[in-house]
């Protein structure tokens, strides 16, 4: 099973006016080393909207504010997750007491 390579909107914009320029886009693909019919479809997205071409929809760019919102919330879940522990355990030891 192949792995799914996260490429950056730069590189695919970097590899669209490259193959402009060069106008081979089979080349420009091999020297890049990527499929050719992937280059299409990054020429075809940028032809289409150049200014929202390459915008992921459930991204992996992740603005600041989601990304502080993000670390926030593994720390709280971090936190919960020792509350819960602590609150087996204490579980465990009254209940050996009731016996």
């Amino acid at each position: 099973m192949s792995q799914k390579r996260i490429i950056s909107k730069e590189y695919k914009i970097e590899a669209v006016s490259l193959s402009r320029s060069k106008g081979n886009i089979r080349q420009t693909s091999l020297n890049l080393g990527i499929h050719e019919s992937v280059l299409r479809r990054w020429i075809r997205e940028y032809e289409l909207s150049p200014s929202a071409a390459f915008t992921v929809k459930g991204s992996t760019e992740v603005n600041s504010a989601d990304q502080q919102e993000l670390q926030a919330l593994r720390r709280e879940n971090k936190a919960l997750k020792k509350e819960r522990q602590i609150l087996k355990k204490a579980m465990g030891i009254f209940a050996k007491n009731d016996r």
